[in-house]
């Protein structure tokens, strides 16, 4: 009788448990999102979550969405409405990328300011990275590799890595826990670049299996690196220094 009734009192708390939860819970869908065509995904530092969409950036405050577009009038808005990329440096400013240039969002005015690159270029932005040493990098589609001075809000071609200018299409980019730089390029590889030596390395299409795009890089517990391309993960061997 007593293990009938403590499975009786388990079972109605379970209940309870899940009334409460259904109570305090709330389902969204595409409809309330400026596209259902998402893009990237970030949380702020004010817990606000920014939604990147092929058509508008959303934000999310817990029981809403707040719509962001491009309004050509008015040069504090949306750059353009197909947002690429998004980004939280380590100060909590918001960078986003989009298919025309870069902007980071000023909470105080609700708005964005825009980076300007050199030769009034608009590229094509990938990827947004802060290294170790603060610096914004972002990598483009047809530009390169550009490095960010957020001071004069503008954006240069990086032209000092030996062989980061014989490409102009990249796309991740990351920094592992030595300080070593890995650049996806596609159609190519990747690029390994130590700052410390001033050595370039590039491991080609054929050592990675033929795959053209780097989609993610990462390390373990171990420090060991491994790299995700369109068709399989490797491991990448720092005695050997190959994969």
């Amino acid at each position: 009788m007593k293990n009938i009734m403590i499975k009786l009192l388990f079972v109605v708390c379970c209940l309870c448990s899940q009334n409460i939860l259904a109570q305090n819970l709330r389902f969204y869908d595409s409809r309330q999102l400026t596209c259902n065509l998402f893009t990237s995904i970030c949380q702020d530092t004010e817990g606000y979550i920014w939604v990147g969409t092929e058509y508008g950036l959303n934000r999310f405050n817990g029981i809403q969405f707040a719509h962001y577009y491009n309004v050509p009038e008015d040069s504090a808005s949306l750059l353009h409405n197909s947002v690429r990329c998004l980004m939280l440096d380590r100060g909590g400013v918001l960078w986003v990328g989009f298919v025309n240039g870069l902007q980071y969002y000023c909470p105080d005015g609700n708005t964005f300011c825009t980076i300007q690159f050199e030769n009034d270029v608009a590229p094509h932005i990938v990827g947004i990275v802060q290294l170790k040493s603060g610096e914004i990098w972002v990598t483009t589609s047809g530009y390169g590799v550009c490095r960010v001075d957020v001071a004069q809000k503008k954006a240069y071609r990086i032209t000092d890595i030996p062989h980061l200018t014989d490409f102009h299409y990249f796309g991740y980019l990351y920094e592992d826990s030595e300080g070593v730089q890995w650049f996806g390029i596609y159609n190519t590889g990747l690029l390994q670049y130590n700052p410390a030596t001033g050595k370039s390395k590039l491991h080609t299409r054929n050592e990675l299996s033929g795959g053209s795009v780097i989609s993610a890089i990462l390390e373990d517990n171990q420090a060991n690196l491994l790299v995700a391309t369109s068709t399989t993960v490797f491991r990448f061997d720092r005695q050997t220094d190959s994969f």
